[in-house]
C-alpha cells in the first residue's frame, strides 16, 4: 500500500471553513498569550501563561480568569478592568503558543502524535495534519471523545463501558473522499483519533487532487500520481 500527499493543499472538500487561529478560539490553561496596550507598557509585550486553573495574574488589576474565553472576550474583560486605571486602555491580544487543545492521533498515520487545533477543525483536516494514512493503513479509523464535550452526532456512535467515552468507528475512504458528508465530523479538543493497521493493498491519496481517497492497487504494485487527477501547481 502507498500513501501519495500532493504538495498544494488539501484536496476538494465540501465547503468547511476553519475559524482565524485567534478569532473565536477558546482559551485555556498551558496557552500563551501576549497583552498589548498604548496605554500600559508594563504589560504591554510580554508572553503571559494561562495556569493550570486558567488564571492569569496581571500588574494592578491581579487575578483573571482567562480560561473559557475567547480571545475577544478576554480583551473585553481586561479593558473593562483597566479603565478603572487608565482612559483608554486599548487592549488586544494575541495567541503565541497553542497548548490546550490537544488532539491525540495514533496508529498508521503518517507522524502519529499530539496536534493542537486552532479554530474549528474537521476531520479530513486534522487527518491531513498528519500526513494521512499510512501505507500501512486498514480501511477503519476510530474517534474516541469525552463525554463530557458531548457524544459523537453521528447514529453509529456508541458508549463505551466505562461510560466516559463516545466511540465511533468510521470508513477512512469515506472520509478522504467526501462521498459522506457527515462522517467529516468536527473534531473536539481531547478528542483521540486511531487509524487501524492492516489492508496493504490500498492506496490512500490526500492533497490537492481531484480524487482523493482510497485506491486499490490489486495485482499493480505501484500507482501513477496522474492516475488521481493531480491538479496543476
Amino acid at each position: 500500500m502507498l500513501v501519495l500527499a500532493a504538495c498544494c493543499g488539501a484536496a476538494q472538500q465540501p465547503a468547511q471553513t476553519s475559524a482565524l487561529p485567534d478569532s473565536g478560539y477558546v482559551l485555556g490553561p498551558d496557552d500563551q498569550i501576549v497583552m498589548h496596550s498604548m496605554e500600559s507598557p508594563e504589560i504591554s509585550d510580554k508572553p503571559i501563561l494561562i495556569g493550570t486553573n486558567g488564571n492569569i495574574t496581571l500588574p494592578m488589576i491581579g487575578r483573571v480568569k482567562a480560561g473559557g474565553l475567547t480571545v475577544e472576550q478576554l480583551e473585553a474583560e481586561l479593558d473593562a478592568r483597566l479603565k478603572e486605571y487608565l482612559k483608554d486602555p486599548g487592549i488586544w491580544v494575541t495567541v503565541v503558543e497553542f497548548r490546550s487543545h490537544p488532539v491525540s492521533v495514533f496508529g498508521a498515520v503518517g507522524t502519529p502524535g499530539v496536534v493542537q487545533l486552532r479554530g474549528r477543525k474537521m476531520l479530513y483536516e486534522v487527518l491531513s495534519m498528519v500526513g494521512g494514512p499510512r501505507d500501512t493503513a486498514s480501511s477503519t479509523l476510530t474517534v474516541t471523545r469525552h463525554r463530557e464535550n458531548g457524544e459523537i452526532p453521528l447514529p453509529g456512535a456508541k458508549i463505551d463501558p466505562t461510560g466516559q467515552f463516545s466511540v465511533l468507528a468510521l470508513n477512512v475512504a469515506e472520509i478522504l473522499e467526501g462521498k459522506t458528508p457527515a462522517a467529516n465530523i468536527e473534531i473536539k479538543p481531547n478528542d483521540v483519533i486511531s487509524v487501524s493497521e492492516g489492508n496493504a493493498n490500498m492506496t490512500y491519496v490526500v492533497g490537492d487532487v481531484e480524487h482523493a481517497g482510497g485506491f486499490t492497487l490489486g495485482e499493480r504494485s505501484s500507482v501513477s500520481v496522474l492516475m488521481c487527477g493531480v491538479t496543476e501547481m
